[in-house]
Order: structure tokens, then sequence, then C-alpha cells
């Protein structure tokens, strides 16, 4: 059973956290909770992200895409339009995310990766 869970569980209840310095849009975002949003990240509109994600500082996530739960997005990283991400996955350092790409649940995608096809689960790239 994960911390989220056993939080949960007992009434608890977690809460997302955004910098101040986090560019974040206005428009259609869906952000769930104990999501956390560092500095210099920009979010753009129609963004959904899943319960416990992380944003790290200076990452980019463009309109229409999805994170899923308990995934870690590393500095730097850019996430583009309609890209979809399962749940605990990390996307590394200045990793790119082509247009309408979409990686699965429990992957990892190296350190300036460029992903131009579709990711499937439990894979390492």
């Amino acid at each position: 059973m994960s911390l989220s869970e056993k939080v949960t569980d007992i009434g608890g209840r977690l809460c997302s956290i955004i910098s101040n310095q986090a560019l974040v849009g206005e428009y259609g975002n869906i952000i769930g909770n104990g999501v956390c949003i560092l500095s210099h990240a920009t979010i753009t509109c129609d963004v959904y992200l899943g319960d416990g994600t992380l944003i790290n500082k200076a990452a980019i996530i463009s309109h229409d895409a999805k994170v899923g739960r308990y995934c870690d997005i590393s500095p730097g990283a850019k996430i583009l339009g309609r890209t979809a991400i399962g749940d605990c996955t990390a996307i590394g350092t200045n990793a790119v995310l082509l247009p309408d790409v979409k990686v699965g649940s429990n992957c990892e995608v190296g350190a300036g990766a460029v992903v131009t096809k579709d990711v499937p689960p439990n894979t390492v790239r």
C-alpha cells in the first residue's frame, strides 16, 4: 500500500503545491491532488495532471496533454500537444515528447531523449 493510500484511508487529503513562479494557464486545466509544480514550469491549457505528479523546474507541458498519477517530469522536459503519459512514469531531464505520442504506465524515458513514437507500458527508453 502506498503512502498516499494510507493517508487517504485514514481520512487525510493530499494537497497540491504550485510555485508562484510557475506559469499555469487559466483555461481547462485539471490538476489532481498532491501535485507539485515547481518554479519556471509552464502548463498551457487543457492539461490533465494526475494525483501525486511532480512537475520539475522549467518543464513545459503543452495543450491537451494528459499526465497520469504519480509521474515524475524532470527539469527541462517538454511534453508537447495531445501527448498522453501513463501512471508511475518518469520523463528524464530535457527529454522531448513530440505531439500525439502515448507513453504507457511504469515507463522511464531517458534524459535528452526525443520520443517520436508510442512507448508501450513497462518500458525503458
